[in-house]
């Protein structure tokens, strides 16, 4: 049985699998490491190339389902297809960094139970541009999150959603906490969360996380496969899904649902919300519009005057100019309001 299984979800990403798998051939060198692959019935020539990779490499595992399953089920089709102790889920266009097998095969010996992973945002081209930021602590570190004042300390110096177990190549795992961790399929197949619902269930029980701040892999930029819908609901996908995931695992108002909504505020910002509206009345999407209003009140309300003040800018941002002074003080009247309630 190998250490560790890179687990490959992919979809349609042939022009770019070939660097990835070529990436990790090149970090796994002779250590007992297997790839293992679940193609979701790709139409382009994924399976062509698999096929190439599979008859020179035989740590190379490939799976193609005969349906789309959706990214969520074929999540989990690719751990439960792994051998490995331990797995590492790796997109299909992403790039390894050379000694990252070696620097993750070491780091497991320590026995956690979760790796988060240090990583690079690249734009479409793989130049690279910054480290990703996940927590304020720069070290490496080790917190048992059974114990209350270390989960605090987690979830308070998370920076962005990498540390609540969002990005696929971030994360390395014990197989057998993955297994374990008995979650509701239905409830979030869909979602595009279902690995976080996993950690977040894990969580639960006794559950040790170690945090590796060396660039362990390059983020492809411009290629996000959630974006399939526009931007609108890729943004509902970060801002509704994470609070539906904080509602449904932690108490309202915990230090974990609390630090997660936060988190989510930090990723998506004033700007983002308002290019969205401006694309959604270019495209005169009343539905779109609807929709960012929507998680504009999600992401911003009750959440302290700073944030109030940004839904009225929201709100009033770009309405027809007849309207718009009388709108901007209803608005921000109900919003005074409801701070004061």
């Amino acid at each position: 049985m190998p250490i560790l299984s890179v687990c490959i979800p992919t979809y349609n990403r042939a022009e770019h699998l070939a660097a990835t798998l070529d990436s990790l051939l090149v970090a796994r060198r002779d250590f007992d490491v297997e790839i293992v692959i679940s193609d979701n019935a790709s139409s382009d020539t994924t399976l062509e190339v698999c096929r190439q990779y599979v008859n020179q490499h035989p740590n190379i595992v490939y799976t193609r389902n005969t349906t789309n399953l959706g990214a969520d089920l074929n999540y989990l089709k690719v751990v439960s297809t792994a051998s490995g102790s331990y797995c590492w889920l790796f997109g299909s266009d992403d790039i390894a960094e050379s000694e990252s097998i070696a620097r993750i095969l070491k780091s497991i010996e320590s026995g956690s139970d979760v790796y988060i992973l240090g990583f690079m945002l690249c734009d479409g081209a793989m130049n690279p541009k910054v480290p990703q930021r996940i927590f304020t602590r720069r070290d490496d570190f080790v917190l048992d999150l059974s114990e209350p004042s270390r989960r605090k300390e987690y979830f308070e110096t998370a920076v962005t959603s990498p540390a609540i177990f969002s990005f696929l190549g971030s994360l390395v795992f014990r197989k057998s906490v993955w297994d374990e961790s008995v979650i509701n399929i239905a409830e979030f197949n869909g979602s595009l969360w279902i690995h976080v619902a996993k950690f977040f269930q894990a969580m639960k029980n006794k559950i040790v996380i170690e945090s590796i701040n060396s660039i362990c892999l390059y983020k492809r930029g411009d290629n996000d496969s959630f974006m399939d819908k526009g931007l609108a609901n890729r943004l509902s996908v970060q801002i509704a899904g994470f609070h539906r995931l904080a509602d449904y695992f932690f108490v309202k108002d915990s230090i974990e649902s609390l630090n997660i909504k936060r988190i989510i505020r930090n990723e998506i910002q004033l700007r983002d919300l308002l290019f969205a509206k401006i694309l959604a009345q270019r495209s005169e999407s009343y539905h779109d519009i609807k929709l960012l209003n929507q998680l504009a009140c999600l992401n911003w309300c009750n959440a302290g005057p700073k944030y109030f003040i940004a839904l009225w800018i929201f709100r009033v941002a770009f309405a027809p100019i007849i309207t718009r002074a009388f709108i901007s003080l209803i608005d921000l009247k109900r919003l005074i309001l409801r701070e004061l309630s």
